[in-house]
């Protein structure tokens, strides 16, 4: 039987390319684009400034300027979701794309809210769970859902819930968020400390939003 040879100096050249190859790739840098544009009252034509642009994937997010203008400099080639804040605003979502060396120009237009628009959030106590740990000291942990009910996007909010505990104590723990959007919900947990106490009930003390 016949074996085919192949000589070494040709073994050695190929494995020698092979790895500038590698190297060369993996300085190869990713290629970027911009976005960039303005931000205008769709009733006016007016520029808007402090609008908070933001994009997904995920990148910075950043403001307009006095002159309603925005840029989001070394983005990633590919497609882009880019969604558009403010307050009194009706919040928006537009495709952009991004390619290699060029920027992607918007002209982005906003309505301001109808003034008809009724804010309101609800809050409740999901579940509280009583642990102790090996050194005999107690804690609560309360899970929560803060949910937007109303029209609009509400900009700040505060809830504070109330623990009841064995030695009728009551503790009081304040949770704060800002610009929840119409339908959205804050879903989250926290830990409280009892001191030996034993947590009986968890429940919502008070609810406050920005209106």
């Amino acid at each position: 039987m016949n074996y085919l040879t192949i000589p070494p100096y040709i073994v050695c050249m190929v494995v020698i390319l092979l790895f500038a190859g590698c190297k060369e790739a993996s300085l190869d840098p990713s290629a970027t684009g911009t976005i960039e544009g303005t931000v205008m009252d769709e009733a006016t034509g007016a520029p808007l400034s402090n609008v908070e642009l933001s994009t997904s994937p995920a990148s910075d997010v950043v403001l307009s300027d006095n002159d309603g203008s925005f840029a989001f400099p070394g983005l990633d080639v590919g497609d882009y979701n880019l969604r558009i804040r403010k307050m009194d605003y009706e919040t928006r979502s537009v495709s952009v794309a991004v390619r290699e060396d060029r920027a992607t120009t918007v002209q982005l237009f906003i309505n301001e809210e109808d003034e008809t628009t009724e804010r309101d959030l609800t809050a409740e106590v999901t579940s509280f769970i009583n642990r102790t740990d090996e050194d005999g000291n107690t804690s609560v942990r309360v899970e929560y859902r803060i949910l937007n009910t109303g029209s609009g996007t509400i900009p700040e909010y505060e809830v504070t819930f109330r623990v009841e505990t064995d030695q009728n104590d009551n503790r009081l723990e304040q949770v704060e968020g800002t610009m929840l959007r119409e339908e959205q919900s804050d879903v989250g947990d926290f830990i409280m400390e009892l001191d030996g106490a034993e947590a009986t009930d968890a429940m919502i003390e008070e609810v406050w939003f920005d209106s």
